[in-house]
């Protein structure tokens, strides 16, 4: 796949490109943030047009390619693009790799099959085989996960082969879901860093490569400890919503929110990792049966799998019931199998009241809203990332632990 290779310093950074646009600059709203003053905040954008990829400066903002100023021009494997002159000194780099060399692929047409039907798609250079073999980690029947160390840089990654790929459309969902996942990394999710489609022993299969968080589960602190303080329990829940707030921005969701896919860092922050099951939201139609997610944290709908397509809904339901875990010791529903969890999901969650619990009744208002059984009933993530920052703030908590 085409990757923006980002030099700031001694450690580069990849930036998958798939879909879409890449928006580079030093502001906020930027795909691609450099560490450069010099640079405006939207200061230049790679877009994909009839199947070349296009760079061009954003509201009369110019942009350097392999030292000529350019207005706008597409990109080749091996161009040097910087955002400020050349002659200023030292600057941020941006090298363009594209691993599908110059694959044309007409508008319209389907991604993942020209990648599938290009001669780099089997070059192990092109793969997830690029990382070398690094340290076995298991995992589910359907992921094989290594942790390596990236090349020419002391970060380490975990590098995934997912399951197969059964059509083209599915491998355009994965190369788009890539592309939502990558860019300007929230600090409450797991930096994505490459990925794409590559051969296996029944055809293509899916793969990615996520940073490593360094940390401690947050499933087996809640097992060490139980229930966290409230304080705690609060910042590492707005972390996580924050994250999710973002990710259902970029139109995707998570679908397996819950304590084992939190780490909670050194510094005291939740970040969500795993994103193996994330998918699209406009491609939950084809998410086909059976079930995904969490014991004790599935939302009803998603364990129905299948039968009605996934919303954004069911990482709000995830979240508030990692919240009831914070809080309480234990999710919302314990059933030991599908239909005992799906039975009390599908029930209004127990008030943390009546399990004990005294939690202050805009805190446990805003969580049992999120638990509601009918998707529609519950808040998007931003408005539950708010209702815990009234909480949080009327309750006067701070950020002691």
């Amino acid at each position: 796949m085409p990757v923006a290779m980002l030099v700031q310093g001694r450690r580069p950074r990849r930036v998958p490109i798939v879909h879409g646009e890449l928006r580079l600059g030093r502001g906020v709203d930027v795909d691609l943030r450099v560490e450069d003053e010099r640079a405006a905040p939207l200061h230049a954008r790679i877009h994909l047009r009839s199947g070349e990829y296009f760079l061009g400066g954003n509201a009369g903002e110019t942009v350097y390619v392999n030292g000529k100023r350019v207005p706008l021009m597409a990109l080749r494997h091996g161009d040097e693009v910087r955002l400020v002159e050349p002659e200023l000194g030292d600057a941020t780099t941006l090298v363009f790799e594209n691993r599908l060399g110059e694959a044309y692929v007409p508008p319209g047409a389907s991604l993942a099959a020209a990648w599938m039907a290009h001669p780099a798609f089997r070059d192990e250079r092109h793969g997830p085989g690029r990382y070398g073999p690094g340290q076995a980690l298991g995992g589910r029947d359907r992921a094989r996960c290594r942790l390596v160390r990236e090349e020419g840089s002391v970060r380490r990654l975990l590098v995934k082969v997912l399951g197969p790929v059964r059509s083209p459309q599915a491998g355009d969902d994965h190369l788009g879901l890539l592309t939502a996942l990558s860019g300007a990394p929230h600090p409450a999710l797991v930096p994505v860093v490459d990925g794409g489609l590559a051969p296996g022993e029944d055809g293509p299969v899916r793969w990615s490569a996520t940073a490593w968080v360094e940390g401690t589960c947050l499933r087996d602190r809640l097992a060490e400890e139980g229930a966290l303080s409230p304080a705690v329990a609060l910042r590492l829940l707005r972390d996580l919503a924050s994250g999710i707030t973002w990710l259902h921005a970029r139109g995707a969701i998570h679908r397996d929110v819950s304590p084992a896919n939190v780490v909670v860092t050194p510094t005291g922050h939740a970040v969500l990792i795993d994103p193996g099951q994330a998918l699209l939201v406009e491609a939950t139609r084809a998410q086909g049966p059976g079930v995904v997610g969490t014991p004790g944290y599935l939302a009803p709908e998603a364990i129905l799998g299948g039968q009605a397509p996934l919303t954004p809904a069911v990482d709000v339901y995830g979240l508030a019931a990692v919240g009831y875990a914070l809080f309480t010791g234990r999710p919302p529903a314990t059933g030991q199998d599908v239909l005992e969890a799906l039975a009390q999901a599908a029930a209004p969650a127990t008030r943390p009241r009546d399990l004990g619990v005294d939690l202050p009744p805009p805190l446990e208002a805003a969580l049992l809203e999120a638990l509601a059984p009918e998707p529609r009933s519950r808040p998007n993530a931003r408005q539950l990332e708010r209702n815990l920052a009234f909480a949080e703030a009327s309750l006067g908590l701070g950020d002691d632990s």
